[in-house]
């Protein structure tokens, strides 16, 4: 079986994105005979190196990207990194063919940065190679009762993502899904999207994480009193709900935030105005290991985030064995709920502070769970390649 690996993100030691792409390459090396794999050009001197010699044996890795100059503007422009990913996307469509027109593929998959909205350069291949597309994400929205806590900025670029990703799904989205042998929504949300498009259709979050790169939590050294949150200072990450949420905890709580991003000032002053500001510290943007090990030292980690696909963040924690307390949205329910782990409040709740406050009371220690480690990546990969060439229905979970 020859597979091509599309994975624009892929690196051997990063989180997100990178380390899914890797984690799915390796899932692939692990059943198949041989293995292309297409990603962007600085991942691949890390990839070759990070192979082991039986795995480079029978991967070719092929580094694809844009004009400088197009790297650049990616770089500067607002949308940069969407755009450049989608003209990587419609560039690759001809060095696949090619490649397919040399050694045919059997199966396609495209890996990472699978958004719902996107062309694909795999969508191109003709229809005798199975097509595997995911997991993908991005239909999960803002619930409207929600849409306050966005302010004008994030309204408007609520607004503008909604309606892009709209005009996407109804395009790309459909062809991608029509095409595909197999669909891996995220979660429900995405799997609602291509009900009835998709052959077969099913639903994993894109966590794969390496158990050697999270740290041991020790109970007897955890602060009762901190609270972790861990994402970007964006609008749509609902951190104003977690300053109001601390507000209403006892003064003894304190919320350490681990990311950056232009909401710095306007929470900053959010939590003067609710008193907070002398409990609250804005940690910045750190290492993950630093960040991995102040998660494992906090009385749970809280996740406000009003659309994530699959936050890794909360996976992480559920893997390391801080509890979580988040909002019943898109991926954070979907992964709480495979985990049987944390908390979840619902984002209709009549007072979300007060109910996340309560929730941060009452939530106790668990024990890790191994849902989420990298090691079922190959089962779950030899189950997809199975399905997308015909092989029947998915056998379930771990």
């Amino acid at each position: 079986m020859h597979v091509l690996v599309s994975a624009y993100a892929c690196h051997p030691v990063e989180g997100s994105e990178p380390g899914v792409g890797w984690h799915i390459l390796l899932g692939a090396l692990s059943g198949a005979d041989r293995v292309t794999l297409l990603t962007r050009a600085n991942n691949v001197a890390e990839i070759r190196e990070a192979l082991s010699s039986v795995h480079r044996a029978k991967c070719t890795i092929l580094g694809h990207d844009l004009h400088p100059v197009l790297l650049r503007l990616k770089k500067c422009l607002p949308g940069g990194t969407q755009a450049y990913y989608w003209a990587w996307q419609v560039a690759a469509r001809r060095l696949v063919r090619q490649l397919h027109s040399r050694t045919p593929f059997d199966v396609s998959h495209h890996a990472t940065f699978a958004v719902d909205w996107a062309p694909t350069a795999t969508s191109s291949l003709p229809a005798e190679v199975a097509k595997v597309w995911g997991p993908v994400g991005g239909a999960t929205l803002c619930p409207r009762p929600l849409l306050r806590e966005l302010g004008p900025r994030g309204l408007g670029v609520e607004a503008l993502r909604v309606l892009l990703g709209a005009i996407g799904r109804a395009t790309n989205g459909k062809t991608n899904a029509r095409r595909s042998a197999l669909v891996i929504a995220q979660n429900n949300d995405d799997a609602r999207a291509f009900r009835g498009i998709a052959s077969n259709l099913l639903v994993e979050p894109n966590a794969f994480l390496d158990p050697a790169t999270l740290p041991l939590r020790d109970a007897v050294n955890v602060d009762q009193h901190l609270i972790v949150g861990v994402g970007r200072l964006i609008p749509l990450k609902g951190w104003s709900i977690a300053l109001r949420m601390l507000s209403r905890l006892p003064e003894y709580f304190r919320l350490h935030i681990y990311g950056s991003g232009p909401e710095l000032e306007r929470l900053q002053g959010l939590a003067r105005r609710l008193g907070v500001d002398g409990r609250v510290a804005f940690m910045g943007h750190r290492a993950r290991a630093e960040t991995l090990q102040a998660v494992s030292r906090a009385r749970c980690v809280v996740f406000t985030s009003l659309h994530d696909s699959a936050p890794g963040a909360v996976a992480e924690a559920i893997a390391i064995g801080t509890p979580v307390v988040g909002l019943g949205i898109g991926g954070t329910r979907q992964i709480l709920n495979a985990s049987r782990r944390g908390s979840i409040v619902s984002p209709r709740a009549p007072d979300i502070a007060g109910a996340l406050a309560a929730a941060v009371l009452e939530i106790s220690s668990q024990p890790p769970s191994p849902r989420w480690n990298s090691t079922r990546v190959p089962r779950l990969v030899a189950e997809w390649y199975r399905i997308a060439l015909g092989g029947g229905e998915w056998h379930g979970n771990d």
